[in-house]
């Protein structure tokens, strides 16, 4: 795919539904990244919420980011109790709240560009796609086949990737 005609991607600065919209999909539990300022502050204070817009503004217009915005703090969970080596843990990010919300409104943007302009091939890509439920389509293909093998007496292998439990989510009594 060279190009993608058609619509264009929205590039007016975050409006306050698009804030709003991101910020009611939070979790108001989520832990907060460097800043420590977590969803809950912008979620139950109406005053610090519009100053939160401002700024999401500025930045848009301004065409400047704030560096904490892009700057993570690794932590490791553990994967199971009593974890003591490394392999026994997940590592992950935790970017600030801020930056989160503003790359959230990029990426719905885009997103929204590509998905109407036929620029995503739906059929491979299933993940943060709209409308579109990967994880439950593919285990319904997965299934199926299954059931085919079954009922038509057919050999079928499944592999099931987890490099180091990376999510321990791998069904491994099927394996």
């Amino acid at each position: 795919m060279a190009s993608c005609p058609g619509n264009k991607v929205r590039q007016q600065a975050p409006s306050l539904q698009e804030v709003i919209a991101v910020v009611n999909k939070t979790r108001a539990k989520s832990a907060p990244g460097p800043n420590g300022v977590p969803y809950l502050l912008y979620k139950g204070y109406p005053n610090v919420f519009k100053k939160l817009h401002k700024i999401l503004r500025s930045a848009w217009k301004n065409i400047k980011i704030n560096k904490e915005w892009t700057t993570a703090a690794g932590v490791y969970i553990p994967k199971e109790q009593d974890s003591k080596r490394i392999n026994q843990f997940r590592p992950i990010s935790l970017l600030n709240v801020e930056g989160k919300i503003f790359f959230s409104i990029t990426a719905s943007r885009l997103t929204k560009y590509l998905t109407e302009n036929g620029c995503i091939n739906t059929s491979v890509q299933k993940g943060s796609i709209p409308g579109v439920s990967g994880c439950l389509e593919h285990a319904t293909m997965i299934w199926e086949a299954i059931q085919r093998a079954k009922s038509e007496k057919l050999n079928l292998d499944v592999v099931w990737l987890d490099q180091a439990n990376a999510y321990g989510s791998v069904p491994h009594e099927m394996i």
